[in-house]
């Protein structure tokens, strides 16, 4: 609005700072700052644009992200590159872990960036919108396991969801919490979850080569599937080939 347009003028700012702003601003808020206006974004720009880009990397299974300091413009996400610094992501870090370290990390970014552009020590950088992508939220469709699809692509799904991945049986959903990547030909066990009130009770460890012909979902372990019985999700977030 004007009035905050002008309330924002009267404070004769240097610099502006947005991250997870979720809005775009006018140019003529852009224009106010002495220097800039600048955004942190949590990726290695131009990939992963958007509101999503933590989850989105870890679902698509990279093992490198990042934060990145950038002139904010009217695009979404879409300014100069400032600097940027490159995060390494463990194959069973979950959204929350990873948005942790960013948190981390996000303020020293900020305050190299600041100062350098204070002393004109940047040269903002042009992106490359032919590389870019796009992070998309989630849909709740997204959120249901389809196990059709790998084991992999399950586990890196499960730790993007961090808490909030679903099956459904019986007409119940029950969120999955807990999941573990088992690779061929080791000597790892299968976990047994237990449910009730669709909470996650216990974990505990069986045998790798249980099976119950009673079971309503078979564990096919090249796949990953769960097995359900009685109380108890088998899961098996899978054998790689």
């Amino acid at each position: 609005t004007r009035r905050s347009s002008d309330l924002l003028k009267n404070l004769k700012p240097d610099f502006f700072v947005t991250f997870a702003f979720g809005q775009i601003l006018s140019q003529e808020v852009l224009d106010i700052p002495a220097f800039s206006t600048i955004n942190l974004h949590a990726s290695l720009l131009p990939e992963y644009r958007g509101a999503n880009p933590i989850a989105r990397a870890i679902s698509d299974g990279k093992n490198k992200t990042g934060i990145t300091t950038m002139l904010t413009s009217l695009g979404v996400d879409e300014g100069d590159i400032l600097l940027r610094e490159e995060i390494d992501i463990d194959e069973n870090m979950t959204t929350s872990e990873l948005s942790e370290i960013i948190a981390q990390k996000s303020p020293k970014l900020l305050y190299k960036t600041i100062t350098e552009m204070f002393n004109n020590k940047i040269t903002p950088q042009k992106q490359n919108h032919n590389e870019a992508t796009f992070a998309a939220k989630f849909s709740k469709e997204d959120m249901f396991l389809d196990f059709q699809k790998s084991a992999k692509v399950l586990h890196n799904l499960t730790r993007a969801l961090d808490g909030n991945a679903k099956i459904q049986v019986n007409n119940k959903i029950i969120k999955i919490e807990f999941g573990t990547i088992y690779y061929k030909n080791s000597n790892l066990n299968l976990s047994i979850i237990e449910i009730k009130e669709n909470k996650i009770l216990n974990i505990l460890e069986i045998d790798e080569n249980i099976y119950k012909e009673e079971s309503e979902i078979y564990l096919n372990k090249e796949s990953g599937y769960i097995i359900y019985y009685n109380r108890y999700f088998y899961v098996s977030y899978g054998i790689i080939n």
